[in-house]
């Protein structure tokens, strides 16, 4: 779990602060956004170049694990606590958003 971090901050760069580690045999992806950290991210096509057949099958694994996350963000989203400021106090926003996950798979899950 990582910190709050304020305003508009990327998350490569929340994650470079941060310095996040993790125990070994957990599996970790990125977007290419996550390009140069120890995480799993796609493979970029070379310029004027292209995938090599194993690379395209890598990236189509790598994209199927990483749909579940960003479909559960996009829920959140839904619920407007991942998507609009957040005007509480900011000890109390992992216990809501927590909160809001748990009714959201109580209720469609």
């Amino acid at each position: 779990m990582s910190p709050v971090a304020r305003g508009k901050t990327h998350d490569k760069k929340l994650y470079d602060r941060t310095r996040m580690r993790f125990p070994p045999g957990v599996r970790t992806t990125g977007d290419s956004g996550y390009q140069g950290t120890d995480l799993r991210v796609p493979h970029k096509k070379p310029r004027g170049g292209t995938l090599t057949p194993r690379q395209k099958a890598a990236n189509r694994r790598l994209a199927k694990d990483r749909i579940v996350a960003e479909h559960g963000i996009g829920k959140m989203k839904i619920w407007r606590i991942a998507a609009d400021r957040y005007r509480n106090p900011v000890r109390r926003h992992t216990v809501i958003l927590k909160n809001v996950a748990g009714l959201h798979n109580r209720m469609f899950g």
